[in-house]
C-alpha cells in the first residue's frame, strides 16, 4: 500500500509523505563561518600548527587533511566559532556555491577559510548524512537560484539566508536508512562512472591516435617509409612530399 503523501507548495520538493515534516535550518542547525577572516592573510600560513580548511581540500564528500595548509594554534584559539568537530557539514559559501565536506578522521585543532561555513546540529533534529544529501539536490539549488536572482555577478551563500532554507525532513530513524542507502547506491554508481570515465579516456586516445596515423601515414598501412624529419610526426610514406 503506497504511503499517503501532501503537498507541500515547493516545486522542487513536490509532494511528501505525511509523516515528513518541511523543517527550516535555523531550528535545527547552527551556522558559524569566518567572518573577515578575523584578519588572516596567506602570509601567516605555516607548515605546522592548526590544519585550515579550504574549499579546494575537499575530496568526495571528505577533506583531504594533506593538501591543508596550517596556521598557529593561537590563530585556531581566537574563534571557537569554527573550529572544526568529528562529524560536522561543511560548505562553500564562495566561488563554486554549494561544494560539501563531513569533518572525518580529525587529525588536530582545525579551523575554517573565509570560503565556508560550519553546519552544526542544535541537537539530534538531522542526520547529517541525511543533509549532506539534500544539499546535492535542486531542493537547494533552486532555492538559491532564487534567492541569489538579481545579486551581483559575484555568487556568495549569506549565513543570514541559508538559515532559512526549508528542506523534507523524514524521522530520524528514516533519515539514517535513507543515507545508509544513498551510501550504498552512490558508491556503486560512483564505481560505475569510473569505469566509465577509464573507457571514455581509452577511445579519446584510440581516436587521436587514429587521426595521427592517417593523416601522418595515409589510408594504405602497407605503404613504405620514409623519416620525415620531424619528431612529432615521424616515419611518412615514400609518396609524401617533405
Amino acid at each position: 500500500m503506497a504511503a499517503k503523501v501532501r503537498e507541500t507548495g515547493i516545486a522542487a520538493i513536490g509532494a511528501i509523505p505525511v509523516s515528513w515534516k518541511l523543517e527550516r535550518l535555523n531550528n535545527v542547525a547552527e551556522l558559524f563561518g569566518r567572518i573577515g577572516w578575523q584578519g588572516l592573510t596567506s602570509d601567516e600560513y605555516t607548515d605546522e600548527g592548526a590544519y585550515l580548511v579550504t574549499g579546494t581540500d575537499f575530496r568526495d564528500g571528505y577533506i583531504d587533511w594533506s593538501s591543508c595548509v596550517h596556521v598557529s594554534e593561537d590563530r585556531w584559539e581566537e574563534a571557537w566559532q569554527i573550529k572544526l568537530q568529528e562529524g560536522d557539514l561543511l560548505i562553500s559559501k564562495d566561488g563554486t556555491i554549494g561544494k560539501l565536506a563531513i569533518v572525518s578522521d580529525l587529525p588536530g585543532h582545525a579551523s575554517l577559510n573565509s570560503g565556508l561555513m560550519r553546519i552544526v546540529p542544535r541537537s539530534n533534529g538531522y542526520i547529517t548524512k541525511y543533509l549532506y544529501y539534500v544539499l546535492q539536490t535542486d531542493v537547494f539549488y533552486d532555492w538559491y537560484r532564487e534567492i541569489d536572482a538579481g545579486a551581483s555577478t559575484i555568487k556568495h551563500l549569506f549565513q543570514g539566508d541559508f538559515i532559512h532554507f526549508v528542506y523534507p525532513s523524514p524521522p530520524i530513524e528514516e533519515q539514517e536508512a535513507i543515507a545508509e542507502e544513498l551510501d550504498k547506491r552512490t558508491k556503486e554508481l560512483d564505481h560505475a562512472i569510473n569505469l566509465v570515465s577509464r573507457q571514455l579516456e581509452t577511445l579519446d586516445g584510440y581516436r587521436k591516435s587514429l587521426i595521427q596515423e592517417t593523416v601522418t601515414k595515409g589510408l594504405n598501412h602497407n605503404a613504405k617509409l620514409k623519416p620525415s624529419g620531424i619528431d612529432w610526426i615521424g616515419d611518412i610514406p615514400l609518396g609524401f612530399c617533405s
